[in-house]
This record gives structure tokens, C-alpha cells and sequence, in this order.
């Protein structure tokens, strides 16, 4: 991941020099502020959009040599060199979706933990421990991405800061929306006084129910997904050359080699690469 936040920081210095804001060509939508937050890349807004037309602008080009070096070996019709716009555009999609891939492995990360650091949590409460003593045992408990907003929540308390304030602003900075409800009720519960333990046990209940359904709902999603893949990379390749050399028999023309080339070593992958990145954001990761 150090390489890819190496090119939003490059790039975006790179663009600035010609005195060019990226975010004129590529605006960033507030829900995509929130997955950039939650991809802990660290990139503001600008450095983002220099990030996406970066990786546009370089998918293009190496289309471009690629077809060239093969043109000028085989003959190959240079007209096809203009599919370096939809390979730029592509490029920039490919871009969106690895930071929304890094923002949803992070999510994954805490939702995989969350249910044992509850359980601890709640066990810790009903030991006599105070909040603050109980939140301190879970974050040196080993809970992955659990353990280290809760960590970095209890730093902040160390220096002065409230527990309520602390826990929301953890809140807000994680992408699972069950740590946000977690970290809502360690606020509310410091502010109030509320016993914990009961309300942590039930939401762990409902987050193992949720899990269930979760997974259920991936599964599905799954075999959808899979059997999309093998369609389009595997049968549908082969009955394109079955209809296309028929074809030529039969009505006497001629498909361009250039075709078939973009076909095979560009479409189908690029297609494949589409359909595993959807499937990757929607699995649960539990």
C-alpha cells in the first residue's frame, strides 16, 4: 500500500508544478470523502482526484505503447489506438475501486474482531471492572483494528480528553458502522453512568445474528458473481471464436486480428478483474 500512497502524494505534487487542480475534472462526491477517510491512505481530497487521473493517464498510455510495439512488429491497424480513452477511463475506475477495497478491508478488519472484544468487554464489566479499566483490557487484548481504535481512544483520554469525546471521535474515524454504535454507547454510558454490560451482551447477540445473515447474503452474491465469471471469461470467449470463424465461412468476411487482440488480452481480463473486485467489497470477511 506504501507505493500506491506514494502516487497520490507524486502525482498530485507533479500536477500542482503545472499549476493543475485534478479536482476541476474529477470532483469527489461526499460519500467518496467518507471511503477515502475510512481508507486510511491519509490523501486529502486533491491528492485523491490526482491519484484517479493518474491512474487513468498511465492505464492509457501503457495501452498505447503496448499496441504500438505490436503494430509495428505485426501491421496492426493503428486506428486502434483511440481504445486508449476507454482504457483511461477504466484506469480511473480501477483507481476508485482499490481505495474503496482498502477502505472495506479495514471495515472487515474491525467487524471480524468486534464480537470477541464484546464478549471480553462485557466480561470485564461484569468482573467489577470500571469502564475505562474494562476498555483498556480489550485494547491490549490482541482485537486487530478493535484494539487499536480503542487504544488510540484511550490515549486521548490519558491526555485530558473526556471519554465521551473520545470514543466519538473513534466513532467516527472507524468505516464499520457496529464499532460506531459500540463506541456510541461507551459515550453515552461515560456521560450517564449506565451499566454497560447488559447492552454490550445484547449487542453482541445481534451482532452474531447479524453475521449469519451477513454470510447468507454473501453467499448468494457468491454464486451469482461466480457463475457471471465463468460466463464471460470462459464460455462466452469460445462461442465468440465458434461464431466469428463460422461466420467467415459462411458469409465470406474478414474479422480484424486487432479485434480478437483487444478482446482477449484486454476485455476479458479487465471484465474478470470487475467482477472479483465486486465480489471481494461485498464478502463479509468473518
Amino acid at each position: 500500500m506504501d507505493y500506491i500512497r506514494q502516487l497520490g502524494f507524486d502525482s498530485a505534487r507533479i500536477f500542482s508544478s503545472f499549476n493543475f487542480d485534478p479536482e476541476r475534472v474529477l470532483p469527489i462526491p461526499s460519500k467518496e470523502r467518507e471511503t477515502l477517510a475510512h481508507s486510511g491512505l491519509g490523501w486529502t481530497s486533491q491528492q485523491y482526484s490526482s491519484f484517479q487521473l493518474a491512474c487513468g493517464i498511465l492505464f492509457g498510455l501503457g495501452y498505447s505503447v503496448v499496441f504500438t510495439l505490436l503494430a509495428l512488429i505485426f501491421g496492426l491497424d493503428t486506428a486502434f489506438l483511440l481504445v486508449s480513452i476507454p482504457c483511461l477511463i477504466f484506469g480511473i475506475l480501477a483507481s476508485r475501486l482499490h481505495v474503496a477495497g482498502l477502505a472495506r478491508e479495514r471495515e472487515r478488519d474491525v467487524e471480524a474482531n468486534l464480537l470477541d472484544a464484546l464478549r471480553h468487554f462485557a466480561s470485564e464489566l461484569k468482573n467489577g471492572g470500571g469502564l475505562v479499566r474494562a476498555l483498556s483490557s480489550v485494547g491490549n487484548g490482541g482485537y486487530g483494528a478493535v484494539s487499536g481504535l480503542i487504544s488510540e481512544a484511550l490515549v486521548l483520554v490519558s491526555e485530558g480528553e473526556s471519554v465521551e469525546a473520545s470514543f466519538r471521535e473513534a466513532g467516527e474515524r472507524s468505516p464499520s458502522t457496529a464499532f460506531k454504535s459500540f463506541a456510541a454507547s461507551v459515550a453515552h454510558a461515560s456521560s450517564t453512568g449506565t451499566d454497560l454490560s447488559g447492552i454490550v451482551e445484547r449487542f453482541a447477540r445481534e451482532l452474531e445474528a447479524s453475521r449469519r445473515s451477513a454470510l447468507a447474503i454473501y453467499g448468494n452474491e457468491c454464486s451469482k458473481l461466480s457463475t457471471l465469471t465463468v460466463v464471460l471469461t470462459g464460455v462466452l470467449p469460445g462461442m465468440l471464436v465458434f461464431a466469428l470463424v463460422e461466420s467467415g465461412f459462411m458469409f465470406g468476411f474478414r474479422v480484424p486480428v486487432e479485434f480478437f487482440l483487444i478482446a482477449y488480452l484486454l476485455a476479458f481480463p479487465l471484465a474478470k478483474y470487475a467482477l472479483q473486485a465486486r465480489l471481494a467489497l461485498s464478502s463479509p470477511g468473518i
